[in-house]
């Protein structure tokens, strides 16, 4: 395959009088005011907040330094001060060319994000200080065109999808690509088309990542990923991933579940229940004997219902053991088992057992796959 060649940058073409200023300018910033990120130069942005370090500055990006004069982009009117203290601090005259906010937010976005660990961090509008309300197709490609290799290309991935609470990631191979849906609140959502020539790549290196068996393409194999991911900058969580593949027409299509190893819930009252249903659901929970059915689609609730349960009724003189498969959350006081069919530990198995002693026995099964 013929690499192409990643652009010079128009302050280098411009240093060696193959275009002029003017031109330079053109070249990364159009009428509309849309940024060509591939031909900023980093050098120019590297010296500008060396100069005004320590300094709070208006949304601003540096273009050009030329002639003794820094050329820079704002998406919002920058004060007289404002200019007075950037020219003081770089010892430059300034002149601030209008660019739009959407290429202000793409150029700050792409220098934050570390594609080295997994965040779940919601992203903030630079401009507002508010929560973004970009496109997650957008973002999200974004971070793909700083990701170097195949395993930042999928934590850039799994990224996304934390930070838009997505519940599955689908990688689904077709004629024009391999293309990306997130499951957000049980709806699946197109993000992004990845090209072909990556396609087969991005999908071994999944499997690499959750020890599947890369020299089998012809059957369907499940697998796991343990990652630690960051939280509002706390210290990092641990979340397991479930991974399955099958074959399809124009490759492997593999479905990535997303799962914090801690339930994000704390009490059954902020499950989200109506009032009249939360009353009722916790008369339930207080019966010595019977039977509660969780269903619904994939992304409803109904681990986290279930969990969250569990741990309301989990009390000093209550005996709680789950058969499972799999163990999602690790619950304190409550004895989980994981099925293992291979070992002859299934769900009958387990239900037959009653290795417990006590007033009260809780038996609950786990949801099988992505």
């Amino acid at each position: 395959m013929q690499t192409v060649p990643w652009p010079v940058s128009a302050w280098k073409q411009l240093k060696q009088g193959k275009i002029s200023c003017e031109e330079a300018l053109s070249l990364v910033r159009d009428d509309e005011g849309v940024l060509n990120l591939n031909l900023l130069d980093e050098e120019v942005c590297s010296r500008f907040f060396q100069y005004c370090q320590g300094q709070k500055l208006p949304p601003v990006v540096p273009l050009l330094l030329w002639q003794s004069c820094f050329y820079l982009g704002s998406p919002v009117d920058v004060s007289a001060e404002a200019l007075e203290t950037i020219s003081d601090r770089t010892l430059t005259t300034v002149k601030v060319l209008p660019i739009s906010a959407k290429s202000y937010r793409a150029w700050y976005h792409t220098r934050t994000p570390d594609l080295t660990r997994i965040t779940s961090n919601r992203l903030l509008d630079p401009i507002t200080g508010k929560q973004s309300t970009d496109d997650i197709g957008e973002t999200t490609e974004l971070f793909l065109s700083k990701a170097e290799g195949q395993i930042e290309r999928i934590k850039a991935i799994i990224s996304s999808a934390l930070q838009h609470q997505a519940s599955d990631i689908h990688l689904e191979p077709t004629l024009e690509g391999l293309r990306v849906r997130y499951r957000i609140d049980g709806v699946l959502r197109n993000i992004t088309l990845l090209p072909v020539e990556i396609s087969r790549r991005v999908v071994m290196a999944l499997k690499v990542m959750a020890n599947m068996d890369i020299a089998d393409s012809r059957r369907p194999q499940d697998g796991r990923i343990g990652e630690k991911y960051q939280v509002d900058n706390e210290a990092d969580q641990s979340m397991d991933m479930r991974v399955s593949t099958l074959p399809c027409v124009c490759g492997e299509k593999a479905v990535v579940r997303l799962l914090p190893r801690e339930n994000p819930f704390t009490t059954i009252d902020k499950l989200g229940f109506s009032p009249k249903a939360l009353k009722i659901y916790k008369t339930w929970l207080e019966q010595p004997q019977g039977i509660v059915v969780f269903t619904g689609p994939t992304g409803s609730g109904k681990t986290s219902t279930l969990y969250t349960s569990l741990q309301a009724i989990a009390t000093e003189h209550v005996n709680v053991v789950t058969v499972e498969d799999p163990v999602e959350y690790v619950l304190p006081r409550i004895t989980q088992t994981q099925v293992n069919e291979a070992a002859g530990m299934s769900f009958a198995a387990g239900l037959r057992s009653n290795p417990a002693t006590g007033p009260r026995h809780h038996y609950g099964g786990g949801s099988a796959g992505p």
